[in-house]
């Protein structure tokens, strides 16, 4: 049945035509759903300054809306594709012609010679195919659609082009938002830079390390439309209590504010509000300084019946033998990334262990090497935070004078006869013992000679 080739040639191209068509209206039906449906949501964003959680959620909304418009708007145009038959219909129905193209598709068929007339078989074919070349098959297209299509397209990208061209700060705010950055939206004032307690605090930070117990100071920078004051919001994260700090101009410089906390006494989160900027909430995380605690090896010295070593732990008043050696060690609580201790106006550094929460002095080198007097010390130490001990630790080795021994003696009778053994007592005393005593005696002649004992 050569008679429709035209006609099968023509169908399968109204079908190629009709697929890219079909093809390009769901992807321009797709495009302009997932750009308006972020325009909602940055829209929403923009006007109530949503949380990462707050995001979250709507984006998981926007997701349920896009797969119920996906089955709505975009799945019934990517179905499959329609046969020939179905074409023909389309194409009768479209340009209202009789049943001649559908018939003599059918009069194709193998079985069609078994229905009936063999002439009417072929008028109907003859028929078929003047009207193969005589009709536009383009009336089979949906133009309608696409056309409504392209220009919903056309006013979509036209938008987004004014928008990234007059805003680009707020669109790339936005997809950073998108993101679940720290990242706000553009404002007349511009927080440039804040410390807490002398640290600078990164836009992407979360969490700031603060001394316990000491006074803590915020300094904020602004640039743009600068206010003349500004806030500072801390909630307690035990307390659940909101404590708001005003922020005043600091003198001769421009822009810049700051606050003082007379302490920090439990893990809270701040915000600054300056004009109409206002930052995340950053948490302040409640740090102890390093609590350090001396310790003494005392060596005493050779004249001392007893050299074992003794240790000494947590006094700041210790009290050696003269000539004594004593090794100092820091003992922390924490990790430490120095330690110092100053003697008589000259610092000494310490060496630490290796958790770094050991240190020791290298006595050799210093005064603790052969301690003869009074010394006086005081330690520094800063831990991994950066945080010292606030006040420095002071104390003193004290010295526990060797005085001279003190000796007596006396004898029970002062005259014998010459051949007598007379008894002498000696009594001896001394701060640190008794290591020998020793007598010497002279004889007395009466010829005068004199014989050493």
């Amino acid at each position: 049945m050569n008679e429709l080739s035209r006609l099968h040639r023509t169908l399968r191209r109204l079908a190629r035509r009709r697929r890219a068509i079909r093809s390009a209206i769901a992807i321009f039906g797709l495009v302009c759903g997932i750009v308006w449906g972020l325009g909602a949501l940055f829209l929403l964003d923009w006007a109530l300054r949503m949380t990462p959680l707050q995001r979250l959620l709507m984006l998981g909304v926007l997701a349920g809306v896009g797969i119920w418009a996906w089955r709505r708007y975009v799945t019934p145009w990517l179905r499959d594709g329609e046969s020939e038959l179905e074409l023909a219909l389309l194409v009768e129905k479209q340009v209202r012609l009789d049943t001649d193209l559908v018939a003599a598709l059918q009069f194709e068929r193998p079985e069609a010679a078994t229905w009936g007339s063999r002439e009417l078989e072929e008028a109907v074919m003859r028929r078929a195919v003047e009207i193969t070349r005589k009709t536009h098959f383009d009336e089979g297209v949906p133009k309608e659609p696409l056309k409504r299509r392209t220009i919903a397209l056309t006013a979509t990208l036209l938008v987004t082009a004014a928008a990234a061209y007059f805003a680009p700060d707020y669109l790339q705010a936005f997809f950073l938002r998108l993101m679940f950055h720290r990242t706000s939206y553009p404002t007349a004032t511009v927080i440039d830079e804040i410390r807490v307690a002398g640290r600078p605090v990164e836009a992407d930070m979360h969490v700031v390390r603060c001394p316990g117990g000491l006074p803590i100071v915020f300094e904020v920078v602004c640039k743009g439309r600068v206010p003349s004051s500004g806030t500072i919001t801390l909630y307690g994260m035990k307390s659940r209590r909101t404590v708001r700090l005003p922020l005043e101009p600091v003198e001769k410089a421009t822009g810049a504010f700051r606050s003082n906390l007379d302490r920090l006494t439990e893990d809270s989160e701040f915000t600054v509000h300056v004009g109409d900027a206002e930052t995340y909430p950053v948490r302040l995380e409640l740090v102890p300084p390093p609590e350090v605690e001396p310790r003494f090896v005392v060596t005493p010295p050779d004249y001392l019946p007893d050299h074992s070593p003794k240790v000494v732990r947590g006094l700041r008043q210790v009290i050696v033998p003269e000539g004594a050696h004593v090794d100092l060690y820091l003992d922390s609580n924490k990790p430490l990334t120095s330690a110092s201790v100053t003697v008589e106006d000259v610092e000494y550094r310490l060496t630490p262990n290796a958790q770094r929460r050991t240190w020791r002095l290298a006595a050799e080198t210093t005064p603790f090497a052969e301690v003869t007097g009074s010394l006086h010390f005081s330690v520094e130490a800063i831990d991994t935070d950066g945080l010292r001990v606030d006040p420095p630790l002071q104390g003193i080795v004290r010295v526990k004078a060797d005085y001279p021994p003190r000796i007596s003696a006396r004898m029970l009778t002062k005259l014998v006869v010459p051949t007598a053994r007379p008894s002498l007592l000696v009594d001896a005393a001394d701060d640190f013992g008794i290591r020998k005593i020793v007598v010497r005696g002279r004889v007395f002649r009466p010829d005068g000679t004199v014989r050493e004992l």
